[in-house]
């Protein structure tokens, strides 16, 4: 590179850049860079790792703390600023959008109702005797209750994961038991591809997991079932929680309360919202983890549902 360098100084720029484009020079280049930013960065609240992806690693860096650099780029530099949102609030509260996005208290707040009718349009099914997913034969039994849940609907189902590979080795399994439907599974294809499949498949199931929380719209017939396989906690493996809870704690504060809680029912606010998209839209939501029961941290969840859903048992009606 450095070699490089000192031979093309002196060019004319055209030609030097087109030198560097016959020898793949300008990735070099980059590269170098991006791996400069990488190891130099000074920057308190980041986090950063490598990742093996083919022939050359990944190498990762993510901001943790963003609160004090959106107030001082942000809020204090701009006369008004506009967020909105269907998943802002957890448990009625705005107190973890402010506090990680560094929002004043003095901020104005408002939550606008719904034009959907709940009562009429969504029900919940929850299964407090659901297999522990610490269990033994967890695997087993969550594929079991699945069957039972797409066989009932008939199709039209998005099966939503927290992990890549459950959700892999679950649609290998489920593909080959029920045949008589179409199995979509989040890394056959492109997401675009898959959605659009599905959206036009009466007969379909999809699973996913990560962005289809959170980014797919099927209105219609097509998405009548929606099934959340266990509660959205992020793995407290990863380097970006394991980050933010370090600085949390650095901070006096709770990692498990004061993010990964209310982080997870954000998610899991996104998750459910996937089903009604329209006022002609109908369907059940399946919450396949008991903990949103059986644990005192699931009332957070069973508060985020919408207003006057119907809710009952899955025992009643499987």
């Amino acid at each position: 590179v450095l070699v490089f360098e000192e031979v093309t100084k002196d060019m004319e720029s055209e030609l030097a850049v087109q030198l560097s484009l016959d020898l793949g020079i300008r990735e070099v280049l980059n590269y170098r860079e991006g791996l400069r930013s990488f190891l130099g960065s000074s920057w308190a609240g980041d986090v950063r790792w490598v990742e093996p992806s083919g022939e050359h690693p990944t190498f990762r860096m993510v901001r943790v703390g963003v609160a004090d650099v959106l107030k001082k780029a942000l809020f204090e530099r701009v006369g008004a600023v506009l967020l909105t949102s269907a998943t802002l609030t957890v448990g009625d509260s705005f107190e973890y959008l402010r506090r990680t996005l560094g929002i004043e208290q003095d901020a104005e707040e408002l939550v606008v109702e719904s034009p959907f009718c709940w009562k009429e349009q969504m029900e919940v099914v929850l299964f407090s005797n659901a297999p522990d997913p610490r269990s033994r034969n967890y695997f087993d039994e969550i594929s079991q209750l699945i069957e039972r849940i797409v066989a009932r609907e008939g199709g039209g189902t998005l099966c939503l994961f927290t992990a890549t590979g459950i959700m892999r080795a679950m649609g290998k399994r489920l593909r080959s038991r029920m045949p008589q439907f179409s199995w979509y599974i989040q890394g056959d294809g492109s997401r675009e591809v898959l959605q659009r499949e599905f959206s036009s498949d009466l007969k379909g199931v999809l699973l996913g997991v990560a962005s289809f929380w959170e980014g797919i719209d099927v209105p219609g017939e097509a998405l009548k079932a929606i099934v959340l396989v266990k509660l959205p906690f992020r793995s407290p493996d990863e380097p970006v929680t394991k980050a933010i809870s370090r600085f949390l704690e650095d901070q006096g504060l709770n990692p498990f309360t004061d993010y990964s809680l209310p982080d997870a029912v954000i998610l899991f606010k996104q998750g459910v919202g996937r089903l009604i998209r329209t006022e002609e839209d109908k369907g059940r939501v399946y919450i396949l983890d008991p903990r949103v029961v059986n644990r005192g941290y699931g009332r957070f969840f069973l508060r985020a549902l919408p207003p006057q859903v119907k809710i009952r048992d899955g025992e009643d009606l499987l």
